[in-house]
């Protein structure tokens, strides 16, 4: 459950040309090399730039490899301190802008590090919107919901200015219903969910999705949530029920 780094290569005509890069060795500390996020795409698709996080502090290091030259950007909340360690970095499939994901916005940048836009996301603590690029990097797509009695929506963001586009529901409850009542007793906030091979998960997870993808060549938006198969039963302290991941998948239109 701890976080995750991972050491950087880089390679030319499969020739090992890594200790050319200062940076490399520098920034990436032997025993912890770099940052590694949930949701990591390190290399623009137009300039050869690399992002990489620093463990050290929330600074984003873009490092232009031909010209072996790195802009460095940090994160500070209002009150000075440094951000929590992002959650997404994410380049655009098209263009030069890059997507971070930190606790409560979405920060975009350029090849530079040059702030280009700033969409600020609610959500409740511990539970993360997901982000996703459209293809030709004009808009981001952001699914989430404010609270915990909120429903879940898709956004969609210019990603130059950061300006709201749409938004509309995409709530597991109304896309994949089931008899609530008859699970009321669940609690939300303990292992009750039997999913199989003798593992258990949080009884919130059938509240919101617990994978989420998009298919960014058919422009279609995954969504997987667990649904009970089977009754609500009492244990030894609280109720628990069988339950599997069920899907739905819906195209976007923009």
């Amino acid at each position: 459950m701890g976080a995750v780094g991972w050491q950087v290569k880089l390679l030319r005509n499969a020739s090992d040309v890594s200790a050319d890069h200062q940076i490399l060795k520098s920034l990436g500390e032997a025993a912890k090399g770099f940052y590694f996020p949930h949701n990591y795409d390190p290399w623009c698709r137009n300039d050869p730039v690399l992002v990489l996080w620093h463990w050290g502090n929330c600074a984003v290091h873009l490092y232009d490899v031909d010209v072996r030259k790195s802009a460095r950007r940090e994160f500070l909340q209002a009150d000075g301190y440094y951000c929590d360690t992002p959650l997404e970095i994410q380049w655009a499939p098209a263009g030069k802008l890059l997507a971070i994901t930190c606790n409560g916005h979405v920060q975009i940048l350029d090849t530079s590090g040059k702030d280009v836009a700033s969409v600020s996301v609610r959500h409740p603590k511990y539970e993360y919107p997901r982000v996703f690029w459209w293809p030709d990097g004009k808009l981001i797509l952001i699914v989430g919901r404010k609270s915990k009695k909120a429903k879940t929506r898709l956004s969609i963001f210019d990603s130059t200015s950061g300006r709201l586009l749409g938004i509309t529901d995409f709530d597991p409850l109304d896309l994949l219903p089931y008899d609530q009542a008859a699970y009321a007793g669940i609690k939300r906030d303990r292992y009750s969910l039997n999913i199989g091979g003798g593992t258990r998960s949080v009884g919130y997870l059938l509240d919101t999705w617990s994978r989420l993808e998009f298919d960014i060549d058919q422009c279609v938006l995954r969504g997987t949530v667990y649904r009970p198969v089977g009754p609500c039963e009492k244990g030894e302290s609280d109720y628990t029920c069988a339950a599997r991941e069920s899907s739905i998948e819906v195209t976007v239109r923009a």
